[in-house]
């Protein structure tokens, strides 16, 4: 309940997670107006070291289907759709920073 107090008022922000398709899902950030290049800019801005970690060596990089997300080698950067709202009250996913 505190999180959805500390909230209360703000301008709904939203979801972006880096996820693999062997089901590790890892939170980047809340965003309050995400688009195709707020979400690359910030997800490199202030978590690129911990992604390079996560891909390793393949460095490979595709924002060509944003509906499915940004590719960076085999992960996957995407708006999953919740609120922070919605996510603290459904379970928030661990942060990147907890990698």
């Amino acid at each position: 309940m505190e999180k959805l107090e500390a909230i209360k008022g703000r301008i709904t922000s939203y979801e972006v997670v880096i996820e693999h398709p062997d089901g590790r899902r890892y939170l980047l950030r809340y965003l309050v107006s995400p688009s195709r290049y707020g979400i690359i800019k910030d997800a490199m801005r202030f978590h690129g070291e911990r992604i390079l970690k996560l891909i390793g060596d393949d460095n490979t990089f595709d924002a060509s289907h944003w509906k499915q997300g940004i590719r960076i080698g085999g992960w996957i950067v995407r708006l999953t759709g919740r609120t922070r709202r919605e996510a603290i009250i459904e379970g928030e996913l661990p942060y990147i920073t907890d990698v």
